[in-house]
């Protein structure tokens, strides 16, 4: 028989949402589901989320909860009925699996939060009698550690055969403990209510109860997809991957496009972007919704027709005008771009805002106030820095000015536009752009 484990997820942010909470629950249980796959059911709850995994599967399941947007924070936890006698009898089994062996006195407390308010006794009342009950059961320190085998009287519940299905999971009902057996023989407690070593939380519910001493943080932030899709203008570099991190953490669905300058550089960046998304997957953003689009004719006819010192600016709106007309083909409702103030040459607050003249959408710029050491940092906290730092060609060095402006004005931009026929060369682009997902 293998049993089954519970992870009780904790959300804040979406619980605020009023009227569309309902909507954002159902997103996150979406994505916990498609996350953690295998045999898993999640259920929602009041204010919670619940996850039933298998004894087997969850560790992975544990590692994955940590990258669901929309989670603050999760905990594995033991169930038990809401009946004063049965919560005393698991906090203890719960407790006393928790003491280091070389450990004689620890101290703890109970924090309980009593979310069905019909219970007979409030929720300082349940931590005060909990409490008791633990220091009632402790024995002398100098008792023996727990035999093999020996559980102190409190078996495990919800309990199901090996590779249980989904459907089989959903359907299981509480199966509790009724204890008997062994007195359990932890080690001696000793209660701090303000800096204890183990805190044993409760959440006490209509018809079951979650105990629990461990809490991890989650992603926090939005569930994927609630904040609608967005374009992401990825490049391969460091910036725009930890770009898409952030704007996926405030909810949005994403898309990306590359541009590229094959046959003239290599296939590296088309390369590194897929495996960068592939990390970025594990986030529950999709890798599959990526578009490349060919400009390196454009820049040969750039060469050609445009001041050098205008040509990154041409470059970067081209760009934008593309992956606009590709945002409105695919229902997306803004860009999202890597810029960083002051970064590079493109970057002034007067080249980005002739660049985004002509744009409608809004352009999301979540690193625009970030420190270079603050975006690399937060590249190799995600896991793509190793990979975005392998070099590569990158269409913007190619034919790249030796002087660019740095304080374009909108008047010159157009009339180089209207010198190269860049409407049309958006027109040639777009249909061009090929999914490559």
């Amino acid at each position: 028989m293998s049993e089954i484990k519970y992870i009780l997820v904790h959300y804040h942010e979406i619980a605020l949402k009023g009227k569309n909470r309902p909507i954002f629950e159902e997103r996150l249980v979406r994505n916990i589901k498609k996350t953690l796959g295998g045999h898993i059911v999640v259920k929602r709850l009041s204010g919670r989320i619940e996850v039933r995994v298998p004894e087997t599967e969850i560790d992975e399941a544990l590692k994955k909860m940590g990258n669901v947007f929309g989670v603050s924070g999760f905990s594995p936890a033991i169930v038990a009925p809401s009946d004063l006698k049965e919560i005393k009898k698991s906090a203890l089994q719960l407790l006393s699996g928790t003491r280091p062996p070389q450990v004689k006195k620890m101290t703890f407390k109970v924090a309980t939060k009593r979310g069905f308010k019909q219970f007979p006794k409030n929720s300082m009342e349940i931590s005060s009698e909990v409490g008791a009950y633990i220091l009632e059961k402790t024995p002398h320190p100098s008792f023996p550690p727990l035999e093999k085998g020996d559980t102190g009287g409190f078996n495990n519940i919800f309990v199901n055969p090996p590779h249980a299905s989904s459907e089989a999971l959903a359907k299981e009902k509480p199966s509790f403990s009724k204890g008997g057996g062994k007195t359990s023989r932890v080690g001696r407690w000793k209660v701090d209510v303000k800096k204890p070593q183990i805190t044993i939380n409760i959440e006490l519910l209509k018809d079951r109860t979650y105990i629990y001493t461990e809490k991890i943080k989650g992603q926090g932030g939005l569930p994927v997809g609630v904040s609608g899709k967005m374009l992401v203008l990825i490049s391969g570099g460091i910036d725009s991957p930890v770009a898409s991190y952030l704007m996926a953490k405030r909810g949005a669905e994403l898309f990306f496009l590359h541009f590229h300058s094959y046959p003239y550089t290599d296939k590296a960046s088309i390369e590194k972007v897929h495996d960068i998304l592939h990390i970025l997957s594990d986030y529950g953003i999709n890798e599959k919704n990526l578009y490349l689009a060919p400009i390196i004719d454009f820049q040969k006819e750039a060469v050609k027709k445009v001041n050098q010192k205008h040509r990154v600016i041409i470059y970067r709106r081209l760009m934008y005008k593309v992956a606009e007309e590709l945002a409105k083909k695919i229902g997306a409702k803004a860009l999202v771009s890597g810029d960083n103030l002051g970064q590079v040459a493109s970057q002034t607050i007067e080249n980005m805002a002739v660049i985004g003249a002509d744009i409608h959408l809004p352009i999301m710029r979540p690193l625009v106030g970030f420190d270079k050491e603050e975006i690399i940092d937060l590249a190799k906290k995600i896991g793509t820095f190793e990979i975005s730092i392998i070099p590569h060609g990158d269409c913007c060095t190619v034919f790249l000015p030796k002087s660019p402006a740095t304080k374009a004005r909108i008047g010159d931009i157009i009339m180089e536009e209207k010198n190269i026929g860049m409407e049309g060369w958006v027109g040639k682009i777009i249909k061009e752009v090929d999914l490559h997902g």
